[in-house]
């Protein structure tokens, strides 16, 4: 079971005491099995909370996410601002509202749900204080007509006043939520739903749920609840537009979460510890099955990160599937990136830097969802042989090409990496261009200006262009930063390759409408053999990519003998060698 995150999506206070989160039961759900999503589904590209479309990875355009005042929980759902422009368009913004499990007692739906027991309902002994009767252990029965003396909703504090959960176990709730999901956001212009403050924090774990029928205690099934709002959003959204992927991202969740939503660690403190602890909880995740998640870079409560903080955060979140900076600091401005001027360029060439990576990491999403390999993972992952690699270390690799060796401590310029042995096949510096065999330890430059990162011989990595603010801005091209294998007899004939796919970002991928591609590099009687491939689908949708920039490491000195792109690529091959984007 998933950790719950603690903290709120909003300042604590005293009386929001019980509205915090907390750790759910270990106690497996009693409940019926979920049935899966339809066929196709998608992980949500290497999107943060507030994503974007791009023309290659399936990403959302930007999203403005932001948390609305406590008062908005006291309210009908909130209509959307005005359509949002042609998807693709300059000004196209998406926006993806909190949505809380919770209403109020002063909401205005609150009395129709409470009448239709779509709440979470009071224990034994709760319902008949409510009745004016003394508390007893008798049974009571979930009715088939809600009456006051068998059903009472279980009220709690939710941040600042009293509510009530919606029983997500009983599907009438759930039906509720995606019809208010569809009718007052997604018909409104809204494309994604941000399940949030969904913990169920209710004190009494023997509330009483519906079941699906079987009356069960919330202690339970609470994490279950969780796992059923962001499944009637999912639903909601496959409804609405069936042809399309749904984003969604949810706070909580049990697993079974990552088939409906990308998740984050909660409200994460501001300190060099957290940019660590989130490192190490981001790897556990993705072994376990969650390979859609992030951070608040930057970390979401506590004080303003100081500027060197900041850069080392981005330079950190940058690789995960979801990047986003989000905060609420105490007495101090939001975190941005440009919250410390001096260093904005830094973190602007952070974030640049993930951009170029989209297409890489669409791809390992990509295998995420078909084959269960986590984007991110430690290094004894690809390298279980290696004893070496067994222990703790805060390198992980970036699919199988990328080992990165980020800088999480204050003050720290230089960053020693042991660099696994990989069948004598060696690592290449990435920005230096310099080859290194595997098996030791070297150490590393790392100026603040740094992402101290390597790439194993015999991979390739597909990047955007680095100035792009995503594929459609500038989807023309396409460079493959290639790494070969060494002049060595035993790797004669073996080819370094990289495989991506180009669609248009929005149509589900169970329509197959993307371009699949492919560049490989061959090293044979000390000269390099390129070659191209392509495979185009019949679909409306045609690729925009006219050129492929294969870019060789400084340090390589074999002659490149032949460009072999296949008779039916459609696109032009070049081959050259340039500096990391």
């Amino acid at each position: 079971m998933r950790p719950t995150p603690r903290g709120s999506s909003r300042p604590f206070s005293p009386s929001a005491r019980r509205g915090r989160c907390r750790s759910p039961p270990s106690s497996s759900p009693a409940a019926t099995p979920l049935p899966p999503p339809a066929a196709g589904t998608s992980s949500r590209g290497t999107a943060a909370r507030c994503p974007t479309r791009t023309g290659s990875p399936p990403l959302m355009p930007p999203l403005a996410c932001a948390s609305p005042p406590t008062s908005s929980l006291r309210r009908p759902w909130p209509h959307a601002p005005a359509p949002r422009p042609a998807r693709g368009g300059p000004a196209a913004t998406e926006l993806a509202p909190p949505r809380r499990p919770c209403l109020l007692v002063d909401h205005p739906e609150y009395a129709a749900c409470a009448a239709a027991a779509l709440f979470v309902g009071a224990s034994g002994a709760a319902s008949a204080a409510a009745a004016g009767a003394p508390p007893s252990s008798g049974a009571v029965f979930w009715p088939s007509t809600p009456s006051a003396a068998a059903y009472s909703p279980e009220r709690s504090m939710f941040w600042d006043a009293d509510g009530s959960h919606l029983d997500f176990t009983n599907p009438a709730a759930a039906a509720w939520w995606q019809d208010r999901v569809a009718a007052a956001l997604l018909r409104r212009g809204i494309v994604g739903t941000w399940n949030d403050n969904n913990e169920y924090a209710i004190e009494d774990e023997h509330a009483l749920c519906h079941g699906f029928g079987r009356r069960v205690p919330l202690r339970l099934v609470r994490p279950l609840h969780a796992l059923l709002m962001c499944q009637a959003s999912w639903r909601a959204q496959r409804a609405h537009a069936p042809g399309e992927r749904p984003w969604l991202i949810s706070r909580s969740g049990m697993p079974g979460m990552q088939r409906y939503v990308q998740t984050w660690s909660g409200d994460n403190y501001t300190e060099w510890k957290t940019l660590r602890y989130n490192l190490w909880m981001g790897l556990g995740l993705g072994l376990s099955g969650c390979f859609n998640t992030g951070h608040d870079v930057g970390g979401f409560a506590g004080p303003p990160p100081p500027a060197e903080m900041l850069v080392r955060w981005v330079q950190s979140g940058v690789f995960h599937p979801r990047f986003t900076i989000h905060s609420w600091n105490a007495g101090g401005p939001p975190t941005s990136a440009w919250l410390h001027p001096g260093v904005a360029a830094l973190v602007l060439d952070a974030i640049r830097f993930r951009y170029a990576l989209i297409p890489y990491l669409y791809s390992l999403l990509r295998s995420a969802r078909d084959e269960c390999v986590p984007p991110l993972r430690p290094t004894w992952f690809d390298f279980e042989e290696d004893d070496r690699c067994w222990r703790p270390s805060d390198d992980f690799m970036c699919g199988p090409a990328l080992l990165v060796a980020n800088v999480l401590d204050a003050g720290e310029r230089r960053r020693d990496v042991y660099l696994p042995q990989n069948g004598g096949r060696g690592w290449w510096d990435w920005h230096g261009g310099a080859w290194h065999p595997g098996g030791e330890t070297l150490t590393l430059d790392a100026p603040l200006d740094r992402i101290p990162l390597l790439a194993a011989a015999g991979c390739c990595v597909p990047l955007a262009d680095p100035e792009a603010r995503s594929a459609l801005d500038g989807g023309i091209s396409r460079t493959v930063r290639v790494f070969p294998l060494p002049p060595d007899p035993a790797f004669d004939g073996v080819a370094a390759e990289a495989c991506w796919v180009e669609d248009d970002g929005v149509s589900d991928a169970a329509q197959g409408a993307g371009t699949q591609l492919s560049v490989s590099v061959t090293a044979r009687d000390g000269s390099l053999h390129v070659a191209a491939a392509a495979v185009w689908p019949e679909s409306a949708w045609s690729c925009p990519l006219q050129t492929i920039n294969v870019v060789l490491p400084p340090g390589e000195k074999r002659p490149v003998q032949s460009i072999a792109p296949a008779a039916d690529l459609r696109l032009e091959l070049v081959v050259g060698k340039r500096p990391h984007p």
